[in-house]
C-alpha cells in the first residue's frame, strides 16, 4: 500500500519515523521487520538508517530518500504550504 504525502507531512516527522522504525527493528519487533520486508525485500538483516529511509520512501511510492525529500519540497512549492517543522530539504539526509 502506498502512503501519500499530505499538507501535514514534514521532513522532520519523516526523519523521526525512520529512526523509530530502526529502533523497533533493533529491538527485534516482528511487525517492524515485516514492514521492512514488504517495503525493502533486499534489506540486510541488520539494516542501517539508510535502509529504513529507503523503505520509507518506497512506502510513499518513490525510489529513494532523496526522491521523497524532493517530492515533499515540490508539494510545498506547488501548494505554498510550509509545515512548521520543514527546513531546507537539501541540507540534511
Amino acid at each position: 500500500m502506498t502512503r501519500q504525502l499530505t499538507a501535514h507531512s514534514s521532513l522532520e516527522a519523516l526523519r523521526k519515523e525512520a529512526k523509530r522504525w530502526l529502533k523497533a527493528l533493533r529491538a527485534q519487533d516482528p511487525t517492524a521487520r515485516e514492514r521492512l520486508r514488504r517495503s525493502h525485500p533486499g534489506a540486510p538483516l541488520q539494516p542501517s538508517l539508510r535502509d529504513v529511509q529507503y523503505a520509507l520512501a518506497r512506502e510513499h511510492g518513490v525510489d529513494s530518500w532523496a526522491a521523497l525529500k524532493a517530492a515533499l519540497a515540490e508539494m510545498i512549492r506547488r501548494d505554498g504550504n510550509m509545515p512548521h517543522a520543514f527546513f531546507n530539504v537539501t541540507q540534511r539526509s
